[in-house]
């Protein structure tokens, strides 16, 4: 999901649009990848994992700090994003 829906787009409001697009066809791979989002945050990952996942899979700038802190509260804004494009699509 980062790679298909983030990584190709240059500002949030497209990643958002991406999300609303793919809802309106199936909300399922949104489901799953939510279900990923919220386990990879629930839990401790190695050092690294979250930056990595969002400065080179997701192809992110982190403002000046580019920490996992900061990846996990841009991963965050992501979960609520796809939550706000499943919840607009109703159930598909």
């Amino acid at each position: 999901m980062i790679r298909g829906n983030v990584a190709d787009t240059v500002s949030d409001d497209e990643v958002r649009d991406e999300l609303g697009m793919t809802a309106r066809h199936s909300t399922l791979s949104l489901h799953q990848a939510l279900e990923a989002l919220d386990e990879l945050l629930a839990n401790e990952q190695p050092p690294g994992t979250l930056l990595d996942l969002v400065v080179w899979d997701g192809g992110r700038a982190l403002d000046d700090v580019q920490t996992d802190g900061n990846a996990a509260v841009y991963l965050r804004q992501l979960a609520g994003w796809v939550r706000e494009a499943v919840a607009e699509a109703g159930h598909r």
